[in-house]
């Protein structure tokens, strides 16, 4: 990420820093090009007087793990309030109000979610889509979940298949989709 926040270019004599900062290479850099680009405007913004962030490779490095955290953290408050809302409206809980603080308590006192949630590996990408995905789905727009674990599918991680499988059937089952409406989501987004 901090490569692409740096340099402008993709030449192969470019000093990369897969040496400096060691870790899985992943299949594609969109992930790493949207944190970046943030970092990259960040940098525009804070005067160099203040603080030149492209001379700190290791300052460049935090702000693109903390941007991911924070996008992490708002897809499970998103996901949390999609929770609450969807059992307030079915009535299907007493108490929906806490679902909200419930899922995050959870969510946060597991130790994966918050150690891997800033951490710039495909799972954390795909997790934080996939979480996108089932807010959209709890929300009621199944073309939506749709096109985000199709996109998460075909860019971060092909083992999101099953996910998208398993879910887009219960779609198909619960007729909240139809056929040809998947199949041109999937071919769209895919």
């Amino acid at each position: 990420s901090s490569d692409v926040c740096n340099e402008h270019t993709a030449t192969a004599d470019l000093p990369y820093d897969h040496l400096q900062f060691p870790g899985v290479v992943a299949r594609t850099f969109t992930g790493a090009f949207v944190l970046s680009s943030i970092a990259r405007i960040i940098s525009v913004i804070v005067p160099k007087s203040i603080f030149d962030l492209p001379s700190h490779p290791m300052a460049v490095q935090f702000l693109i793990r903390f941007e991911l955290l924070i996008l992490s953290w708002l897809a499970h408050v998103r996901l949390a309030s999609s929770l609450e809302g969807y059992f307030a409206k079915n009535k299907q809980v007493k108490t929906p109000q806490f679902i909200f603080g419930y899922y995050l308590l959870i969510t946060a006192s597991q130790f994966h979610i918050p150690f891997y949630s800033s951490r710039l590996l495909p799972n954390t990408f795909a997790l934080l889509l996939t979480t996108h995905a089932y807010a959209e789905w709890f929300n009621g727009r199944p073309d939506r979940t749709a096109i985000y674990l199709v996109f998460t599918t075909a860019i971060f991680r092909c083992d999101v298949l099953l996910l998208l499988f398993t879910v887009g059937l219960t779609m198909l089952i619960r007729r909240e989709l139809r056929i040809v409406q998947a199949v041109i989501i999937g071919i769209v987004t895919g």
